[in-house]
């Protein structure tokens, strides 16, 4: 076939490719590069540092001891709730642990069974062993665990003495959904091999049951590497250029959170999120400095709802003759859609110019009417097209109206919602997130680090009540029909582990947008979960997502509580 810009070429399935003999490749375009790329070019312009991520050294303590922390949030490949979780258990101190973290959370090793014995047997609490003397030099270095590929390729030539490319065939199939036909045929192939060498029959059926069940997709070292180098580089900058490293995460958004959430996470690492404004805001996320030096994120004018690039970038040129001085001087100005002058007013990007946000949506109205019929007239002198007798008393904001206006034009509030329904909840015996989490210290014997756990999930701990915002909702294939709910409140995020039956009773509930949960409060490192017990409407808390759970996070939409849609 022809190309679209005339250049012939043809197209085959990627198994026929193989079977021809050439080499395929899977180019991945990751998101996460161009945001490091952003935010060293932030780290330059504001900090005046050059910073070549290539020549970092891999063994910075302070890294590392971030991603133990289980802060990972903004990180590539290590901030889903199940990461948290498994980071919390594994503790990696080097980049060679790093790269295990990030080939253990694989559907293979996951699927296999073999990411606890690997924590416990790295952690001194098993002891290492193997199912025959010949795997001990090509498992060592995994603590007797399959959990690359290329050790499914290797055992399969060096202990089931396949030829090179029949073991790729056979590292291949252990790769894909199995074919029962093809399995069996693969097993003689593999015990007889095995025999051939000197081993007995039990033993090779053991070692090929033990890689049969690397089953799924399982990284290659080289690939684990790779990314890892990439974690490594995003936690860096997070450890130490958070602000920059936060408003290139938000113009790329390469994860998978919320805005309102990421805005949290930056503020709980001192970063301040100031609001669009009109004469402050470029078209991308940026920096600028605040008291005592510290650098905030500015949002964009494109963070407001509606507003295009091309909008946004008309409003900075007509800035350039200097700061809007007032909602009239920006409307002689910049003629623009009166939705998108609307949607300005409601962001609060005028505030700076104008005493209200409620007063700048009346001021737009008044003048983008009298604006149009100005332009048609032919005045040799120019008459203000606002004085103050057009504006009426006009209330204040409530706070719930600020976060409503908020949530609506640009995703995120200044300030969590659940602020306004804490004193209810304190009443309730309603815990945030931090004062539950301390419940359990560093270190009890219910944290999972002073204790083998007993579990895989972690330590019991006393039941609690909590109340946050949903954020998101998760089954994941591998998780046996278990749903996982993450909730938020103003001090954090805490995962919330769901037994199938309960799903079904609380249905109703748990898709709601925001909760008050009860359950046994769970210990793993610096990892704390909840088992739940029960579930309640959080009833009047704008915010949250409304939905089903999906393997990648389970957020329909965003939910605004009726009184705030009226708002």
């Amino acid at each position: 076939q022809v190309s679209a810009n005339g250049v012939k070429m043809v197209q085959f399935d990627k198994d026929d490719i193989e079977a021809m003999g050439l080499v395929k490749l899977d180019v991945l375009g990751l998101r996460m590069l161009a945001c490091l790329s952003e935010a060293l070019e932030l780290a330059q312009r504001h900090e005046r540092l050059d910073i070549d991520l290539d020549e970092l050294p891999l063994d910075d303590e302070g890294v590392f001891e971030l991603i133990r922390s289980g802060k990972t949030m903004a990180m590539f490949q290590i901030e889903s709730m199940g990461q948290m979780h498994l980071i919390a258990k594994n503790q990696p101190e080097t980049f060679d642990d790093l790269i295990a973290e990030i080939a253990l959370f694989r559907p293979g090793p996951l699927q296999g069974g073999m990411v606890h014995p690997f924590i416990r047997r790295r952690r001194g609490e098993e002891p290492v062993a193997y199912d025959h003397p010949d795997l001990e030099p090509l498992l060592k270095d995994t603590y007797g665990i399959i959990l690359f590929q290329e050790q499914v390729l290797e055992v399969a030539h060096c202990f089931a003495g396949m030829p090179l490319a029949e073991a790729d065939d056979f590292r291949s199939l252990m790769s894909k959904v199995h074919d029962p036909v093809k399995m069996e045929d693969m097993r003689e192939r593999f015990i007889s091999g095995a025999m051939d060498r000197g081993v007995d029959a039990d033993s090779a059926h053991e070692v090929f049951d033990k890689v049969s069940k690397f089953i799924g997709y399982g990284f290659c070292r080289s690939h684990a590497a790779a990314f890892a180098r990439t974690v490594y580089q995003s936690a860096w900058m997070k450890r130490y250029h958070p602000a920059a490293h936060m408003a290139a995460f938000m113009q790329h958004r390469p994860g998978m959170y919320s805005l309102m959430t990421l805005e949290e996470e930056s503020r709980r690492f001192g970063v301040p999120v100031l609001p669009p404004s009109i004469n402050e805001s470029g078209t991308r996320y940026d920096l600028e400095p605040v008291e005592n030096g510290a650098l905030a994120i500015r949002k964009p004018l494109t963070s407001v709802t509606g507003l295009s690039e091309e909008i946004a970038g008309k409003i900075v040129w007509g800035r350039l003759q200097g700061p809007f001085q007032s909602v009239e001087d920006f409307v002689m100005r910049v003629v623009i859609p009166r939705d998108n002058l609307d949607a300005l007013a409601r962001a609060g990007t005028f505030d700076s110019i104008c005493e209200s946000s409620r007063r700048a949506l009346w001021e737009a109205g008044v003048l983008d009417r009298r604006h149009e019929s100005y332009q048609k007239k032919d005045t040799l002198f120019a008459m203000p097209l606002l004085s103050e007798d057009d504006v009426p008393d006009l209330p204040e904001l409530t706070a719930s109206e600020r976060l409503s206006w908020d949530y609506q034009t640009h995703g995120a509030s200044r300030l969590h919602s659940v602020v306004l329904a804490r004193r209810a909840l304190d009443d309730l015996g309603v815990l945030t997130v931090q004062s539950a989490s301390r419940m359990v210290p560093i270190g009890s014997k219910s944290d999972s680090r002073s204790a083998q756990s007993n579990r895989d999930w972690g330590e019991t701990g006393p039941v609690v009540q909590m109340g946050g915002l949903v954020i998101m909702r998760q089954r994941p294939p591998t998780a046996k029909g278990f749903m996982f709910l993450t909730i938020e409140d103003e001090t954090g995020f805490i995962q919330c582990v769901v037994h199938p039956k309960l799903q079904e009773r609380l249905y109703d509930t748990l898709i709601q947008p925001s909760l008050i949960l009860s359950g046994e409060l769970q210990a793993a490192g610096n990892w704390r979960g909840l088992v739940l017990a029960d579930a309640w409407p959080m009833e009047g808390v704008f915010g949250g997502y409304v939905g089903l759970p999906s393997t990648s996070g389970g957020k329909d939409r965003l939910s605004l509580a009726p009184e705030d849609r009226a708002a």
